[in-house]
């Protein structure tokens, strides 16, 4: 004689958790500082007179006028045309000027182009 087998009855299952996640908060920030502090820029470096070897921390980087693309930060320049000679170090940033001229007649560095 077979018994008959009932099912169990089903099991309740836990209560379903709801989980929600908030928005961060979004604040508005200044175009002028949003930029990344490490994304490279160009300086312009000028001689008078023109064709002068430039270097960047005692690299060389060709004849002036002579764009240079580096990243934030204090880099030594150097001019040197025969006997003359201009150093001065630079701070390059977003905020900065990053075009200069090295006068060899005087050793004058200057914010700008020379002209």
């Amino acid at each position: 004689t077979e018994q008959a087998v009932s099912p169990e009855p089903p099991k309740e299952l836990p209560p379903t958790k709801v989980v929600t996640q908030e928005k961060p908060e979004v604040m508005p920030v200044d175009s002028e500082v949003a930029e990344p502090l490490d994304e490279p820029l160009r300086v312009v470096i000028n001689s008078n007179p023109y064709g002068a070897r430039v270097l960047v921390d005692g690299r060389d980087r060709g004849l002036a006028p002579q764009a240079v693309t580096v990243s934030p930060g204090a880099y030594k320049i150097e001019v040197i045309q025969g006997d003359k000679k201009a150093t001065k170090t630079i701070q390059v940033g977003p905020n900065e000027g990053n075009k200069w001229c090295f006068d060899l007649d005087d050793g004058a560095v200057s914010p700008g182009f020379c002209g």
